[in-house]
């Protein structure tokens, strides 16, 4: 039986509308969770050469400060901007009501079903050079994922190279985790990041 999240009932493979905005994102199971296939973006565009802050407003990054560039690769998001500045483990932080920006564990579990960090990034990624520059290196999406090379920082250096996410070890000390990690390899590999590094966030729903 499929299981479903009050008050938005959303089946796993279904789009999920955003509330607050409006904004779509599809979704999909692998193995026994179920993520999204694009990369949050949500919130206030700010420059990149000025700080996220707890001031009660949702501040993002876009690359090259271009709002079109969140549409296509998501927002940019410190860690504690990411977490909505709260400490909490397991939260919900900045996704939508019934995600949660997801753990290490997490990732190792979607990893380990994808058959390793050695393969498991080029099963994750867009295949082709649209989102990811030659030579896109073991790219086949085989996972459905859909990860393009959105970039990791807000000196926009790495768009179309490699990918990094925000995700949880424990309250407020972070890693990036590039998922999948380059441009030209296949592989996945975990590195730690500053709390004010700004990553992108792909969300996991909390019952899968």
């Amino acid at each position: 039986m499929q299981s479903y999240l009050p008050p938005f009932i959303h089946f796993c493979g279904d789009t999920l509308i955003d509330q607050r905005d409006g904004k779509r994102y599809p979704t999909i199971k692998i193995g026994v969770q179920c993520w999204m296939q694009k990369n949050l973006n949500v919130g206030m565009m700010i420059s990149g050469s000025v700080n996220q802050a707890n001031n009660g407003i949702l501040e993002k990054y876009c690359f090259n400060n271009d709002p079109a560039n969140c549409e296509i690769y998501g927002g940019l998001y410190s860690w504690y901007e990411m977490m909505a500045y709260s400490n909490v483990t397991l939260l919900q932080g900045i996704c939508p009501l019934g995600w949660h920006i997801p753990s290490y564990s997490e990732w190792d579990t979607l990893v380990s079903f994808l058959g390793g960090s050695a393969v498991a990034g080029g099963k994750m990624k867009e295949p082709g050079y649209t989102h990811w520059l030659l030579p896109n290196t073991g790219a086949d999406n085989s996972s459905g994922f859909d990860a393009i090379g959105a970039g990791n920082s807000s000196g926009y250096s790495s768009l179309k190279k490699k990918l990094i996410f925000g995700v949880r070890i424990q309250s407020f000390h972070p890693y990036g985790a590039p998922l999948p990690e380059e441009f030209n390899l296949p592989i996945i590999t975990q590195v730690r990041t500053s709390s004010l590094f700004p990553t992108r966030i792909v969300v996991l729903r909390f019952d899968a």
